[in-house]
């Protein structure tokens, strides 16, 4: 069975970013649901492993990536395939968005 690869990264500061100089990368795991919606289109991501929580967000429930990053269609359309197919990932971290971790980029493992 051939394996399926996807590479993606996106390192794009989403306008409201704190002003934390260092990217982090989490684990690699698998994101196990998201969400997109209600009062704005921000994307939130949970994953099979302990949230990484960096910057010290006040809510580590998920990661969340702000509706005003220049890359949230393309960082979405990765979270969704990765998530249909199974595909471990590793999410680049920096900075808070609505109080929790903010995701500036994805890699699919």
């Amino acid at each position: 069975m051939k394996k399926l690869h996807l590479t993606a990264a996106f390192l794009i500061l989403a306008g409201n970013a704190s002003p934390v100089m260092a990217y982090t990368t989490t684990p690699a795991g698998k994101i196990t649901s998201y969400s997109i919606g209600w009062d704005n289109p921000n994307l939130s991501v949970q994953m099979n492993i302990p949230v990484s929580n960096p910057d010290n967000c006040s809510d580590a429930s998920s990661y969340m990536m702000s509706y005003t990053s220049t890359s949230i269609q393309a960082v979405t359309s990765v979270v969704i395939t990765a998530h249909a197919t199974g595909s471990d990932v590793k999410l680049v971290l920096n900075g808070c968005v609505q109080n929790r971790p903010q995701i500036v980029g994805i890699n699919v493992v």
